[in-house]
């Protein structure tokens, strides 16, 4: 693979909806840095894993970034437990991370993916308060493992149970690309209509976009319209879409992008 790499510039998000997808382009990415701030901090990137027999994420060697004791997560697209692990496998002693190609609990599909990096003592969580993977600490498990989920249910939030690392690091991956790089992306009234504006530098396996909103007294967000995308492209791309007869409020809108295998 040519070097190529992304920077996680601010602060990315910890959950899909806010997770940071990558400067898409045909080259495969083969690293990612950025800083977890806070103890409780965790990244999530969206990536499109192309060579699942290959695809592997690795915080090490140890010599790169100062997050020195990390955790990996993956979770398909749906933000279901693929993956995990803290230390990395192979009684090496090191702290840092490893999800390693060809592994049974690694993914056999392409398709959209979400790795998140966190420091030690960083669990993700169900709508019902339970862990997603099993704690390492069991004496059924050890550090250096690697955990599959034991529910079904995505990730909706994370829980910090102790520990203070915090620092930069840098994530080694093979086998993936990010299906779209989202540029722009605003909501202007008009009247009582809201006209969503979008832009893309370039797609990748891109079917489209959902268009979700969220009225003022909803707790969840309900899809309106889905809007077609360009495929494959390394063209900038713009997209509209005009939401009418808006109730008084507080409106929010999201868009939800799909590939052709969904």
């Amino acid at each position: 693979f040519a070097q190529h790499g992304w920077n996680e510039g601010t602060d990315e998000g910890s959950l899909q909806a806010t997770a940071q997808a990558l400067d898409a382009t045909a080259t495969p990415y083969t690293a990612i840095t950025g800083t977890i701030g806070q103890p409780d901090d965790v990244d999530m990137y969206r990536v499109f894993i192309t060579d699942p027999a290959g695809f592997s994420v690795t915080t090490e060697p140890a010599g790169i970034g100062t997050l020195a004791d990390t955790r990996l997560f993956l979770f398909d697209e749906n933000g279901r437990g693929v993956a995990f692990n803290d230390d990395t496998p192979g009684g090496t002693g090191s702290l840092r991370s490893t999800l390693p190609a060809g592994h049974p609990f690694m993914p056999t599909q392409p398709g959209v993916y979400y790795i998140a990096i966190s420091g030690f003592e960083t669990v993700p969580l169900v709508a019902t308060s339970e862990a997603i993977f099993q704690d390492p600490r069991s004496y059924t498990y050890s550090f250096n493992g690697v955990f599959t989920s034991t529910v079904t249910d995505p990730v909706v939030g994370w829980l910090h149970r102790g520990g203070s690392a915090i620092g930069t690091y840098q994530i080694e991956l093979a086998g993936a690309v990010v299906p779209v790089e989202l540029t722009a992306f605003d909501a202007t009234l008009d009247g009582e209509a809201a006209l969503l504006r979008w832009t893309t530098a370039s797609e990748t396996n891109n079917a489209g976009f959902a268009v979700e909103h969220r009225t003022p007294d909803a707790v969840e967000f309900a899809e309106m319209a889905f809007v077609t995308g360009q495929g494959t492209t390394t063209e900038a791309q713009a997209y509209a879409f005009r939401f009418d007869m808006l109730t008084p409020g507080v409106h929010t809108f999201r868009l939800r992008q799909t590939d052709f295998d969904g």
